[in-house]
């Protein structure tokens, strides 16, 4: 190969390799409307600042979840005998069965003996104390762990607004970390555990007062009251009696999605069931057209439109929502609920200067390096130093670039 031809090659690799370097220093916004690489180095927390987040999810939710899956598998077992009239009271550590009668007490015993994960003792005339085995305790909370990490890595990976360098990792028995470079407030997806619902109203009033004054005598039994507040000042618009049992839940949802609603001049989420949840909420709302169906996530009401006739596949949430809210809602929604709830434990915001001056630094030294190295070369070795000199100087451009 002639001596030119090698110096054009040699000059063409180090400009692609410049050129890949200097992508790094392109704001990413300029880089997607022009032509510069996409990919570049990614900097971390330490480079780049961003949030440190610790949080501590409520493993003994998981604990009493289990005892309550417990409790209604135990119950529907007896009512398929014909035993009637025991109650369950779940604690945060154990179920009390309490049988009305001695006979009622062995059938319920024989059912719990089947169990393999539970201990049972004698508490009062005929109860029965259910607790977890410790190693069953110990699967639970590990079980519960792995479940919050997974729903808090698709929320952060979600494809519409995921943020690829963080990262999200468990941290000992009972801590997830989360770093997230670039941002300097916690997101809502880590606030909130996801939980939807949907019930069907059964009665409204402005205050809570006004509504327990409308059922002077108690309210109806299995309903509760739940608020809707307003965005940002936490007012209450008004109450509403729902049943303590959902009408339906996220669990079947397939996809959320922000979109724009120009008559309301208002963003919403438009939600899609899967095909077996969209005939169950096609059945509830075609026996409730004309009635309020309310929206819950984690407890509050979000929106309780009217129904005019029969909803299957598509759904629509709305909320007077910021873009912001709207698509952290998104988020929650496609990637799950937690399975309990989670608690931020510890929340701070870290800086980029330490990381600058480690660049600055580094990249003075590589300077000094190049041309200590290229001096020798070229006074040691003349021309073959001189071709050594500039491998080294696209090696160093090529390591930029990556």
């Amino acid at each position: 190969m002639r001596l030119r031809t090698k110096w054009i090659l040699l000059g063409l690799l180090a400009a692609l390799c410049a050129f890949e370097g200097a992508a790094n220093f392109i704001p990413e916004k300029a880089r997607e409307a022009s032509f510069w690489p996409d990919k570049v180095m990614r900097l971390g927390l330490d480079l780049r600042g961003g949030i440190h987040i610790v949080i501590g999810p409520d493993l003994d939710v998981a604990i009493k979840q289990e005892l309550t899956a417990i409790g209604g598998s135990l119950e529907r077992k007896l009512a398929d005998d014909n035993v009637s009239g025991v109650q369950y009271v779940v604690e945060p550590k154990r179920l009390l069965v309490k049988p009305a009668t001695a006979k009622d007490r062995d059938a319920a015993q024989a059912v719990l003996d089947e169990y393999g994960t539970i201990e049972t003792s004698g508490s009062g005339d005929y109860d029965i104390e259910v607790t977890l085995t410790s190693s069953w305790v110990t699967e639970v909370r590990n079980r519960a762990m792995l479940q919050a990490l997974e729903v808090l890595r698709r929320r952060i990976d979600d494809p519409a607004t995921g943020i690829p360098e963080s990262v999200v990792t468990r941290q000992g028995p009972d801590r997830i970390l989360v770093q997230i470079p670039g941002m300097s407030r916690v997101p809502d997806i880590f606030r909130q555990t996801g939980f939807l619902e949907f019930k069907i109203v059964q009665d409204y009033a402005l205050t809570e007062e006004l509504l327990r004054a409308k059922h002077a005598a108690g309210l109806p039994a299995g309903t509760v009251i739940a608020p809707q507040l307003e965005k940002g000042t936490e007012k209450v618009l008004g109450v509403y009696l729902l049943p303590e049992g959902a009408d339906m839940k996220g669990d079947e949802l397939e996809d959320a999605r922000v979109t724009f609603d120009g008559t309301r001049n208002e963003r919403q989420v438009t939600f899609v069931w899967t095909a077996d949840g969209g005939r169950a909420f096609g059945g509830v709302t075609e026996k409730n057209i004309g009635r309020q169906l309310a929206i819950l996530l984690d407890g509050n009401v979000y929106s309780a439109p009217e129904i005019r006739s029969r909803i299957a596949r598509e759904g629509v949430i709305t909320g007077n929502f910021t873009t912001e809210e709207a698509n952290d809602l998104a988020v929650i929604l496609r990637a799950g609920a937690l399975p309990i709830p989670i608690v931020i434990e510890e929340e701070r915001t870290i800086g980029p200067a330490l990381g600058a001056d480690s660049i600055r630094s580094g990249i003075q030294a590589s300077l000094l390096g190049l041309a200590l190295g290229v001096l020798f070369l070229v006074i040691y070795y003349r021309v073959s130093g001189l071709y050594a000199s500039v491998a080294l100087a696209m090696n160093m451009l090529l390591v930029v670039g990556v």
